[in-house]
């Protein structure tokens, strides 16, 4: 498909991320152009290049052809058990590693050793500024008058605290991207996220990594459609991984596959043929 067109990648990547079983996808030239943001003739000569032969197919079932027509509107896809299995070894790649992290963690506390994640490696005394933050917080919470935390009028959960510019990387903005961070998933998922000391700890490096933006980038990366940070329900591991990445999404437009359909369509054949 090289050298095929824009066109062309982008409704192969809606074909992979909606073909169902067994292997079947519809499409509609008119919708599709308006879901990709092109014209309907651009789709339908992408669809007619999909449809026709193609010696240089890795896989020649079909005689190359990457949709078979079966019907109005309904395609075949020759490959797509293909296409299924990258998509399988990709999220099983994503969970045993987080399963793993979860393993050594336990095997960690059980030997009363103390428990770091991979992301906090760097930073030996993690554990120690957490404990701090976390007393830290409990303080700023006791000085701090019921009545005088903004609240969201709409679902009644308090705002993230505003923080004041002296103080780029203390407790306070780690509490206020804590708040930032569960308001979003709450609104998106409708339950708390878990608070526990391994969270706060993720918190306090990603304000370490992006000072008070890590207010915003947190509440951002909860409306992140991406479908590893999906399929791991915005875990935070992630959050902190991605830290700067979200951040240049989170400031310079907020571009992301929500905003752009054909985005969308060529990001999500790039994860299928390359891992998230």
């Amino acid at each position: 498909m090289v050298g095929s067109g824009a066109v062309v990648f982008a409704v192969w990547g809606y074909v992979v991320a909606n073909t169902k079983p067994p292997g079947v996808v519809e499409l509609n030239a008119r919708i599709l152009a308006s879901v990709l943001g092109c014209s309907v003739d651009e789709v339908e000569q992408a669809l007619k290049h999909l449809c026709s032969p193609d010696a240089r197919s890795r896989g020649q079932e079909e005689g190359g052809r990457r949709l078979v027509e079966i019907g109005p509107y309904l395609f075949e896809v020759p490959r797509w058990s293909h296409y299924r299995n990258l998509r399988n070894d990709d999220e099983r790649r994503a969970y045993n590693r987080m399963a793993q992290a979860r393993h050594r963690e336990k095997v960690k506390a059980s030997q009363g050793v103390t428990s770091m994640t991979v992301i906090e490696k760097s930073a030996p005394s993690a554990q120690a500024e957490a404990e701090a933050y976390t007393e830290a917080e409990a303080s700023t919470s006791r000085k701090a008058s019921p009545s005088s935390k903004p609240r969201d009028n709409t679902r009644g959960i308090e705002a993230p605290t505003q923080v004041k510019n002296d103080n780029a990387s203390g407790p306070a903005v780690s509490a206020a991207t804590w708040e930032a961070y569960s308001l979003a998933y709450h609104r998106r998922y409708g339950v708390e996220p878990v608070r526990n000391a391994k969270a706060n700890a993720l918190m306090h490096a990603l304000v370490k990594r992006l000072g008070q933006e890590a207010v915003g980038v947190a509440g951002f990366y909860v409306t992140h459609n991406r479908a590893l940070y999906v399929s791991a329900r915005h875990a935070p591991e992630l959050l902190v991984r991605d830290a700067e990445g979200l951040r240049t999404e989170w400031a310079g437009g907020r571009v992301t596959e929500a905003a752009s359909p054909m985005l969308q369509g060529l990001r999500s054949l790039e994860e299928f043929k390359h891992g998230a």
